[in-house]
């Protein structure tokens, strides 16, 4: 966690929490406490309140979420619930846009891509594809531009915020690694927030040496 610099310890964590549960079972109490009525109820919520929000999770809901909640904003326009509802189910084709962003930008030779960011993963997967045909290398600050082709990096899409947390413009970082702006696009950080932007850049490193063995 140290390494990849990450800020969601707890979800990373929760894998070992199964080691806590000796601790708990070994109580003398815990056998009676399992058979009362009030206490399998709860259990039994819990567990019908986790598939209800399964059921409307909004990255991959299990009914036509996008469907029904653009029919609600129809009928009722000037409700703030529904604009809401139809935003936060939005949320999928909102991150799919973003992932895609520049699957036209590069070619089908660029097996390797540089990905320079500071903690935001939302392009990358989509930097993937295709599958099995494409990798995706994380780039950190200090990796010099003969690392990159050492690497065989010639495309690099770079984040905003990457380049604001090591103080540097895009025109600084295209000079360091003598670099080329293909395009540039702003995405929303968050669904709900359309006035928070963030700018990603897709670069070419100019050195050519695709085909190259």
């Amino acid at each position: 966690m140290a390494t990849v610099g990450t800020y969601q310890n707890a979800r990373q964590l929760a894998p070992y929490y199964v080691f806590l549960f000796p601790s708990l079972l070994v109580a003398p109490g815990h056998l009676q406490l399992v058979r009362k009525t009030a206490w399998q109820w709860l259990a039994c919520s819990v567990m019908a309140i986790t598939v209800l929000l399964l059921i409307v999770s909004r990255g991959h809901p299990l009914f036509p979420a996008q469907t029904l909640s653009g029919w609600l904003q129809a009928k009722y326009p000037h409700s703030k619930i529904a604009g809401r509802l139809s935003a936060s189910y939005s949320t999928q084709l909102f991150m799919q846009s973003q992932q895609n962003a520049f699957q036209s930008d590069l070619p089908p030779v660029a097996t390797t891509i540089g990905y320079y960011s500071a903690f935001n993963c939302i392009v990358e997967p989509g930097l993937w594809q295709p599958l099995w045909h494409r990798q995706v290398e994380r780039i950190i600050p200090g990796d010099s531009p003969a690392q990159l082709r050492l690497r065989q990096i010639q495309y690099l899409v770079v984040d905003e915020q990457a380049l604001l947390y090591s103080k540097q413009t895009i025109g600084e970082w295209l000079q360091t690694y003598n670099a080329e702006l293909v395009k540039e696009a702003a995405f929303m950080t968050a669904w709900d927030s359309p006035g928070n932007t963030s700018t990603w850049f897709a670069c070419v490193e100019s050195h050519k040496f695709f085909g190259a063995k």
